[in-house]
């Protein structure tokens, strides 16, 4: 069963991939200067947001990194910079 199977999925994949590169190949290219390019009010207040949300948490630096060098450096002494 699982041979007779196996013609009919290449000629499924076959069918569906065909169109597609044809449709590709005759597809046009619309050249755009950056000048005309501008984000909408949506695009603008999305990318406020983002990068509010990303100055709040992303550039804070974190208690439990101190607490743990903290730590370490307690644990090993040779990590701290000390020799012996």
């Amino acid at each position: 069963m699982a041979r007779r199977s196996q013609p009919v999925s290449r000629f499924l994949s076959a069918a569906l991939l065909y169109p597609l590169v044809a449709a590709l190949a005759w597809a046009s290219v619309v050249d755009v200067g950056f000048a005309t390019l501008s984000p909408s009010v949506r695009q603008w207040r999305t990318l406020l947001v983002i990068n509010k949300v990303l100055e709040r948490s992303h550039y804070r630096g974190p208690s439990h990194c101190d607490e743990f060098a903290e730590t370490e450096a307690q644990r090993s002494p040779t990590r701290s910079g000390a020799n012996g």
